[in-house]
Formats: C-alpha cells, sequence, structure tokens
C-alpha cells in the first residue's frame, strides 16, 4: 500500500507524436515519470536513447491488488471489532 500511497496523479498534455506539436494533442493522465522512477525503480519503463519516457501501468497491477488486500483485511477486523 505504501507504492500506491506515495503516487500522485497528474494531467498533463500529450503531444503530437508526429511532431511533437500541441496540434492534435490530448489532455490525459498519469503519473509524473520521476516519482514515479523514484518510489518503484523495479518498474517495466519505457527507456529511450537512455532516458525514461514512460512507465508501462500494468506493471502497477501487483501493488494495486495488494493494496486492495490490505485495505480488505483492514475492513474486516474493523467489522469483526465493531461486531458487525
Amino acid at each position: 500500500m505504501d507504492v500506491i500511497l506515495r503516487l500522485f496523479p497528474i494531467k498533463y498534455t500529450k503531444l503530437n507524436s508526429n511532431d511533437n506539436s500541441k496540434f492534435g494533442s490530448v489532455v490525459d493522465s498519469g503519473y509524473n515519470l520521476y516519482d514515479v522512477s523514484n518510489i518503484t525503480p523495479q518498474l517495466k519503463y519505457l527507456i529511450k536513447d537512455d532516458i525514461i519516457k514512460g512507465v508501462t501501468y500494468s506493471s502497477l497491477t501487483p501493488y494495486l491488488c495488494k493494496a486492495i488486500q490490505e485495505l480488505s483485511a483492514a475492513v474486516l477486523q474493523l467489522e469483526i471489532e465493531l461486531g458487525l
């Protein structure tokens, strides 16, 4: 859960992939690559010319599953304590 709690979603303008211009660009959401690479260097990254260009978001799935498991266990414990 620690990894998930340290990620902060952002919105950014994805530039046109043909010429890196704003013409044809779209607003997208994701994570700051610098933050992600410092928090979880073991994720799969898209690298070009030895520079991180993106993250493979599917590599976050195990962290999301673990966070859900931890939250479920916490809810179950609270339900037991409250007699629900």
